[in-house]
């Protein structure tokens, strides 16, 4: 501390016609709703005006004692700040008032010994709330008691997308930005995410980031689809209306600036395998190609005719013959033939007793194109009559494999 009597004064003298100057200038910035406000404004004061939590458009009286220049009625701006003289502009938004009193004294004692300021919440700020982005009426709202975060999005309209794609950003003077996933207050009821909201917050309702992805192939729609940003091809064949009877999840692809990269979504989606959801990018393209391997089921059958291997499983032959309505009466089942192409182009015949499958045999596999042929009982051996290769291929005719 300066103890020059001179030096003192002089220090005294120019500060005082700084605050003079800077009163002027806040005379200005008033008129341009900056500054100081009239004293016609109404008085309402806060039970306690000392720990109250200032914010945007409350007024308050600043006394600086022995500075009547220094000393107004100031409106907090929209940005929660003010400008004091000598001090400058100050961010008084999540302050208290006390919090402000020492704030603007440290601030004054670069100019003035020992300065005493005086704080007095002269006008509460009106009770309003803003909500602005994906709700039914945006705008600004008037405060009522109680309300909680799903009050006030109701009011504002509901939201205009699902909730699942929402979260809700909330800027509330001094304290930290809140997100919260509108999931969980409408789907979950999660009473800890349904916030009670103040007067003065800002409620922002933003939608996830989505991506466009086009989806061709063995699917009910195939088309452009967007997903959430994040998510993969189970999403996207899901947003495509989910697989059709002839899809083969297990051999999907997806395209991506020319490179094809395989997807198993048999195991994603059948099996819920969620390490098998390849994650999709925007402009990416799941193929969801079409299950072609197809076997047939004929003679004593209840239902013959072709079946399409399932996809991602393996099918055997009393699976088949059980997805053909089961044996008919007068099968001849000591003499159940499958027939397969084999590698050499030749055509070879097994003959099953049909009470030993799965037990004293094992119940073989099926492979695209195998014929399982079930002869009448009493009948003649087609394979007596003609050669594997013609049967097979008179079968094959008959069923259009």
């Amino acid at each position: 501390m300066i103890s020059n009597p001179t030096v003192r004064t002089f220090i005294s003298t120019f500060a005082i016609g700084c605050a003079l100057f800077a009163s002027a200038l806040a005379g200005a910035q008033q008129a341009a709703g900056h500054g100081p406000v009239a004293e016609s404004a109404k008085v309402q004061v806060p039970a306690d005006s000392e720990t109250y939590i200032l914010g945007p458009e409350d007024v308050i009286s600043i006394t600086v004692r022995n500075v009547p220049e220094m000393s107004a009625d100031y409106m907090i701006q929209l940005d929660g700040t003010i400008y004091f003289p000598v001090v400058g502009q100050v961010k008084v938004g999540g302050m208290s008032s006390k919090d402000l009193k020492d704030y603007l004294e440290r601030g004054l004692s670069k100019e003035l010994r020992e300065p005493q300021v005086t704080i007095n919440v002269k006008q509460l700020r009106p009770n309003r709330i803003y909500v602005f982005g994906s709700v039914g009426h945006p705008g600004v709202l008037d405060y009522k008691r109680g309300w909680r975060l799903s009050e006030l999005i109701a009011s504002a309209g509901g939201v205009s997308l699902p909730a699942e794609r929402l979260k809700a950003i909330v800027f509330r003077a001094g304290t930290p930005t809140q997100t919260i996933p509108l999931r969980k207050v409408f789907v979950d009821a999660d009473e800890a995410s349904n916030i009670a909201v103040m007067p003065g917050d800002s409620i922002n309702v933003q939608s996830d980031i989505t991506v466009r992805i086009s989806v061709v192939g063995e699917c009910r729609t195939p088309g452009m689809h967007e997903i959430i940003e994040g998510q993969g091809a189970v999403e996207a064949l899901s947003a495509a209306g989910g697989q059709t009877q002839a899809s083969a999840l297990s051999r999907a692809k997806v395209m991506r600036k020319g490179v094809e990269m395989p997807v198993d979504l048999y195991s994603a989606v059948i099996d819920g395998d969620t390490s098998k959801n390849v994650k999709l990018e925007d402009n990416d393209t799941l193929v969801i190609p079409q299950q072609y391997a197809k076997v047939a089921v004929t003679g004593q059958v209840n239902h013959p005719g072709t079946q399409l291997l399932p996809d991602g499983r393996t099918q055997t032959l009393m699976g088949a013959v059980t997805d053909a309505g089961g044996l008919a009466g007068g099968a001849k089942r000591n003499g159940v033939q499958l027939f397969r192409l084999g590698p050499d182009g030749k055509t070879h015949r097994t003959v099953y007793n049909w009470k030993s499958l799965g037990n004293k045999v094992p119940d073989p596999v099926l492979q695209d194109k195998d014929i399982v042929f079930i002869p009448q009982s009493g009948a003649p051996n087609l394979g007596d009559i003609t050669s594997f290769s013609n049967l097979y291929f008179i079968i094959r005719t008959i069923t259009g494999l």
